[in-house]
């Protein structure tokens, strides 16, 4: 080898150890986490994290997520609704309700699927809830508003069904109570 070629190969080695050295000066000069930012999700991804919450039962989680999604875009209806079924599942039905019928709100005619899915899910909430009086008014309510959209609705006759079954259970309540009046009655003499 001769004395250029050797000449060569340590100024190289040199010039790499010095950038090396470089580099690990401006590593230790730059701090070791970078500033934390929050990734802005979608409308549609932030509901698509609260699906993802909601099937896993994080409640508490989907939730968080679907009311993001809700000040998001609050001209969305899909937000409210899926509020309002986690509301349900969580059994706050008072809540419930009211994201529910804010769905149905913000659906209006222009969308009278969505509309129709949350005036149906408000009926089944009171239900749940025990509320038969109010389970009846809202599954009246369905009705009507599936008889005008009868495209979006095809299963409207499940309305009648409901309000047929809550009147027996109605019926039955009352007998109960006769029947339990009768027996206090008779056992005070």
């Amino acid at each position: 080898m001769n004395r250029l070629t050797l000449g060569l190969i340590i100024l190289l080695t040199m010039g790499t150890n010095a950038m090396a050295q470089s580099a690990d000066r401006e590593a230790s000069e730059t701090p070791l986490t970078a500033p934390e930012q929050t990734p802005e999700y979608t409308y549609e991804g932030l509901l698509a994290m609260g699906h993802g919450k909601y099937v896993s039962q994080d409640l508490t989680g989907a939730e968080e997520q679907y009311d993001k999604a809700r000040l998001k875009n609050p001209a969305r209806p899909e937000a409210y609704y899926y509020l309002g079924c986690t509301f349900k599942a969580e059994a706050k039905y008072e809540e419930a309700v009211n994201m529910l019928a804010s769905a149905a709100t913000v659906s209006g005619e222009e969308n009278p699927a969505m509309n129709a899915r949350a005036l149906f899910l408000i009926a089944i909430t009171w239900e749940a809830a025990g509320n038969l009086e109010k389970a009846k008014y809202a599954w009246i309510q369905y009705k009507a508003f599936a008889k005008l959209h009868p495209e979006d609705n095809p299963m409207i006759h499940i309305a009648d069904a409901h309000i047929t079954a809550i009147d027996e259970r109605s019926r039955q309540i009352s007998e109960y109570a006769k029947v339990t009046d009768r027996i206090a009655a008779n056992s005070k003499q």
